[in-house]
């Protein structure tokens, strides 16, 4: 500021403007998530853990490897991933700093709450201070670009339409690619693109549950899309969980390491190449109503009794017998987030065990229940853990209560094989040994019918 009230003596240099808040900088340490200015004068930078040199043993060799996160007390069954790059936030780094600028003030942005449907990586979303902890997850940003409409949407190429078919063995990228497949392209135009790159053979508990352990091994250790923040410009993209990356900017890409590096460095718009695999991709995760908060293992009179959650069982950043229940999508977003970079998690997490639960009278499949004041009945599973109360997961969509359904049936089912039986631990005797066989037997094939016409 001025020594006067009335500013500068005449013929003194102006002022430097204040330069605008960088797009993906850190919060200042007044609220998490709370936009603002950056500080005239930084701190001394503080060591900084994830641009350090790599230590002698890789922290990312296997899931769950390396130091565990920061102790909290809800966050227990929540375990960093393996990844193969000492940053593992370098995807969300931007590029290049753009050519300098005018400086221009940008208007103040609302801060994120924890109950916010804002998402931490959105262009739009994220803008805060530069520097701190979460410029250090790589969340820094150069001045932004020309502004693209709706949020900065990456645009693909051919109109957004997706490539299918074999391509020439040049798009392949060195090393031999599993059979069949699809490959398409994306141009990128935003500082970050919102994703999380896993080797495929991380992902044999998850994503790639389903998938041949050959297929797997095909595809080395090239980076696989395993987190996708929801808004992002990956996601406007087109780019889904399970989609291996093959090119940046025409170059080969071997590992989410080297994805990291060449996405930061890349020109703006930026060209990938993709590879979808030809293969089931599990994914056991969704927006429900929930009830677990009495000992009645009946659906609530009313549907005001049961609150929204977005149900996780296992995922990247849980136990796979784990089953937890976040906010919003959103709070999910914060929490893998902060979780691989082994901070506390800052959202609320409702975590339940699986182990030793049975689903009640699963050979009939899901229940069903319907309101006066809903126009479609509700479907509903009650899974019954050891010594808690009944947790009701419903939805009024059956295609929307498959995937959690199914991932909590698959979690059984491991168990039931671990322990030397045949069948998942049920309320009610199974009437077959696989609940996901291709054809069920009579009894069950009405029910199972009901999930793809549901």
């Amino acid at each position: 500021p001025s020594p006067t009230p009335y500013g500068p003596p005449a013929g003194a240099p102006p002022s430097p403007a204040r330069p605008a808040p960088a797009q993906y900088g850190a919060p200042p340490p007044g609220g998490m998530y709370s936009a603002g200015a950056p500080p005239e004068a930084p701190p001394a930078p503080m060591a900084d853990p994830y641009n350090a040199a790599p230590g002698p043993q890789d922290p990312w060799a296997s899931m769950g490897g390396g130091p565990p996160p920061a102790p909290v007390e809800q966050s227990q069954a929540l375990v960093p991933s393996s990844a193969t790059d000492d940053d593992p936030f370098g995807i969300f780094s931007s590029g290049p700093p753009a050519q300098a600028a005018a400086p221009q003030m940008q208007p103040p942005q609302e801060s994120m709450t924890q109950g916010s449907s804002m998402v931490v990586s959105t262009p739009n979303a994220a803008s805060a201070a530069g520097g701190g902890d979460w410029g250090d997850m790589g969340f820094n940003s150069p001045e932004p670009m020309a502004p693209v409409g709706g949020g900065e949407l990456a645009l693909m190429d051919n109109g957004g339409s997706v490539n299918g078919g074999a391509q020439d063995d040049g798009q392949q990228g060195e090393g031999d690619l599993p059979p069949g497949g699809e490959w398409y392209d994306a141009r990128i135009f935003t500082p970050t693109l919102g994703v999380m790159f896993f080797k495929p053979q991380e992902l044999t508990d998850s994503l790639f549950l389903q998938t041949d352990k050959s297929l797997v091994d095909s595809l080395h250790d090239r980076p696989v899309v395993a987190f996708i923040v929801e808004g992002s410009s990956a996601r406007s993209a087109g780019v889904e969980l399970g989609h291996v990356l093959l090119k940046v900017n025409g170059i080969d890409v071997k590992n989410p390491k080297e994805a990291s590096r060449l996405i930061k460095e890349g020109p703006r718009p930026l060209p990938l190449l993709f590879y979808v695999p030809d293969t089931t991709v599990v994914v056991a995760e969704g927006e429900h109503m929930v009830k677990y908060d009495t000992r009645e293992t009946g659906a609530p009179n009313s549907a005001k009794d049961w609150k929204p959650k977005y149900v996780v069982v296992g995922g990247i950043i849980a136990q796979p017998w784990m089953m937890n229940m976040y906010r919003s999508k959103s709070e999910y977003d914060i929490a893998v987030i902060e979780t691989q970079a082994r901070r506390p998690v800052s959202v609320k997490v409702k975590q339940f065990s699986l182990q030793g639960a049975r689903i009640q009278n699963d050979w009939q499949g899901p229940q069903m229940v319907k309101y006066k004041n809903k126009l479609h009945p509700w479907k509903y599973i009650v899974v019954l853990p050891v010594s808690r109360n009944p947790i009701k997961i419903s939805s009024p969509n059956l295609s929307q209560l498959k995937p959690v359904h199914e991932g909590i049936r698959r979690v059984l089912m491991a168990q039931q094989r671990d322990r030397g039986g045949g069948a998942p631990n049920t309320a009610a005797p199974m009437r077959h040994a696989d609940p996901y066989g291709r054809s069920p037997p009579p009894p069950q094939q009405q029910q199972q019918q009901q999930y793809n016409n549901g």
